[in-house]
């Protein structure tokens, strides 16, 4: 399932492009916020739509591939406090 965002100024007739793409409009008041995806894809799979359908020779380098990762998930390093900022506009 993909969705495609399309410019509000009309650079083409959506009509056409619904049907030459097999497309159909969200409901009205369909709302996406990344916040609230449920659907992720993971650090493979980037890369294999990247050589797919961006560049076929693309490559990882040498040095990502062995860079040294977080022991923490992403949820928990997004929660950890010395992340989150304090307001200290009152001192």
């Amino acid at each position: 399932k993909h969705f495609v965002i399309l410019p509000s100024t009309p650079l083409w007739d959506v009509d056409r492009y619904l049907e030459t793409f097999g497309g159909k409009r969200c409901p009205n008041g369909f709302r996406y916020s990344s916040g609230t995806n449920s659907d992720w894809l993971t650090v493979q799979q980037l890369r294999r739509l990247i050589k797919e359908y961006v560049d076929k020779d693309f490559t990882v380098p040498e040095e990502v591939l062995t860079e040294k990762k977080p022991d923490r998930g992403l949820e928990e390093i997004l929660a950890a406090p010395e992340l989150v900022e304090e307001d200290r506009s009152d001192q």
